[in-house]
């Protein structure tokens, strides 16, 4: 007679498995279920393309790399972004992050800053968008400098010297993030500087 109330009771249990199963698709015991949180994957892409020419205007070297974003940049970020404040440091404000470019040349200890322009795009570089009003949604930006032949003269690179880094910045002098170079340039050299970032 136990064998008996045994199978029924087995039945009962592979039964409510199968109605589980059936109705939910898996069948998860509360056990072991624990808390995850969604993932984005959202990337913050940049490429970097530097571009060294001779004083005559032809190209003489290109250097492609990538950059590591300054922790105050990071923090600027994600404050503007939340909400959480709108002056985040080192910035002061959520606006005109990146209105400048700034080199050190090897022997150096002040880096050389130009204006630079930051222009948005929409899926590629060269796209328009318009952020202001969605009507084109945009997906990064390309941020542009150069520095003409007078930039590296007889005082700073008397023959040959070395790019350093380059680094996007403010009018303030308050850097958006980090580009290691070590490009070789030449008295009368000219250099541009391009960075696009692709948020995907």
């Amino acid at each position: 007679m136990r064998r008996n109330v045994n199978k029924k009771l087995l039945i009962v249990v592979i039964g409510a498995m199968a109605i589980g199963m059936l109705s939910y698709g898996v069948f998860v015991y509360p056990s072991v279920l624990s808390p995850r949180g969604h993932v984005d994957n959202l990337n913050f892409v940049d490429n970097v393309t530097i571009k060294v020419f001779n004083p005559n205007g032809t190209v003489a070297q290109v250097w492609q790399g990538h950059n590591n974003l300054e922790a105050g940049a990071i923090n600027g970020i994600v404050g503007c972004i939340t909400g959480a404040s709108t002056t985040p440091a080192p910035y002061g404000s959520c606006s005109s992050w990146i209105t400048g470019m700034a080199i050190l040349i090897s022997g150096s200890t002040t880096p050389i800053s130009v204006t630079a322009t930051s222009t948005p795009f929409a899926n590629s570089p060269g796209t328009a968008c318009t952020p202001s009003t969605g009507v084109t949604y945009c997906t990064g930006w390309t941020t542009t400098a150069f520095y003409g032949e007078t930039t590296f003269n007889a005082s700073n690179c008397p023959t040959t010297c070395t790019v350093n880094y380059a680094q996007a910045a403010n009018g303030g002098g308050t850097y958006f993030d980090d580009i290691l170079t070590n490009i070789a340039v030449a008295k009368g050299d000219s250099l541009s500087v391009t960075i696009t970032f692709t948020i995907m």
